[in-house]
């Protein structure tokens, strides 16, 4: 499947029924697979990037891009820094994202920053429909006493068939 938004409302079954029937897509789809009962899949994955980026374990292309605002490169930029325990750097690239309607990068935030602030991205990535979000609010609430507003995201949550 593919899905251009936060909920899984959003998402388009991409049918493969014949053998050698494949899917390419680029590096920003948001994207998964769902077997039907009796079939298997098989994959093959093709990176081409750069010889230096390929051996520094780098992506040097998002730079320009996330610098120019486009915020899937800003978000990947942002979790290369985050992997990298640079979590300024990481912040700084997600809240470029976030603030563009990247939802994965509002949930980041919020898992990063245990504050206000943090409250308040993962409020705007639940209120988008990102089921992780609605599970890390459902717990923040939780743990504030606050049960009803909990069972209420984790139901959300449930219901895009998120696994907590």
């Amino acid at each position: 499947f593919v899905q251009p938004g936060p909920d899984t409302g959003s998402r388009s079954f991409v049918p493969l029924h014949n053998a050698g029937d494949a899917v390419v897509h680029g590096w920003d789809v948001f994207h998964g697979v769902s077997l039907q009962e009796g079939h298997n899949r098989v994959s093959l994955i093709v990176w081409a990037k750069p010889l230096v980026d390929a051996s520094d374990g780098k992506t040097s292309w998002y730079n320009a891009l996330g610098a120019a605002g486009d915020v899937d490169a800003a978000y990947r930029l942002g979790v290369e820094a985050e992997e990298c325990r640079d979590i300024q750097t990481a912040l700084r690239w997600y809240a470029v994202a976030g603030e563009e309607g990247h939802w994965m990068a509002m949930s980041r935030i919020g898992r990063l920053c245990r504050d206000e602030n943090g409250l308040a991205w993962s409020q705007r990535a639940a209120s988008a429909g990102w089921a992780d979000a609605q599970v890390d609010l459902g717990d923040a609430y939780q743990q504030s006493g606050d049960h009803a507003a909990a069972v209420a995201l984790y139901r959300a949550a449930a219901e895009q068939q998120h696994p907590a």
